[in-house]
């Protein structure tokens, strides 16, 4: 259902700074996130958009970005359908969902960038997973119900990637 795949102090800060150099998004994909409730608009039942905020990124134009996901997680970034940041303040919650209502998602990379001081935890399947920022969730957004319970204390920061990996292509890290 679930994978976790660690990911060193060296890696997590290098993926840190491409992230604060990214570009939004821009063209096509632009359109096409505009579109999503949550990741576009902002405005969607799963959450309260005033202590949540959804930031998408360029998949076309944060190269150096889309090459150290490459590196990662073995997958083409040509497969990437979404990468967003997630920033959920105190009290923000994420109400279980699926991924692929508006965007094609087989994969989801989970990212913890911060850690919250209390709640935020990780919710799958209906089951709660602890997870922190050594490791990377790995699982099927599109099949698995899942979500973030209430962020009680500190900030919870979160950095998104959707693939659509085709079922003749093989991922090294789901089984």
């Amino acid at each position: 259902m679930y994978r976790l795949k660690p990911i060193t102090k060296e890696q997590l800060n290098s993926l840190k700074k491409l992230i604060d150099k990214a570009q939004p998004p821009v063209g096509e994909q632009l359109r096409k996130v505009l579109s999503a409730p949550g990741i576009g608009s902002n405005k969607s039942g799963r959450f309260d958009s005033s202590l949540l905020t959804l930031i998408p990124l360029g998949t076309t134009n944060n190269v150096e970005l889309l090459n150290w996901l490459e590196v990662y997680t073995g997958i083409q970034s040509k497969f990437i359908t979404n990468i967003h940041l997630n920033y959920m303040k105190e009290g923000a919650y994420f109400k279980p969902h699926y991924d692929n209502y508006h965007i094609d998602v087989s994969e989801t990379y989970t990212f913890l960038l911060e850690e919250p001081e209390q709640g935020g935890e990780f919710i799958l399947d209906s089951k709660t997973i602890s997870i922190d920022n050594t490791n990377v969730v790995i699982f099927n957004g599109g099949k698995y119900l899942h979500g973030v319970n209430k962020v009680k204390k500190g900030i919870r920061k979160s950095f998104i990637v959707f693939y659509y990996v085709p079922s003749n292509e093989i991922s090294k890290d789901l089984v």
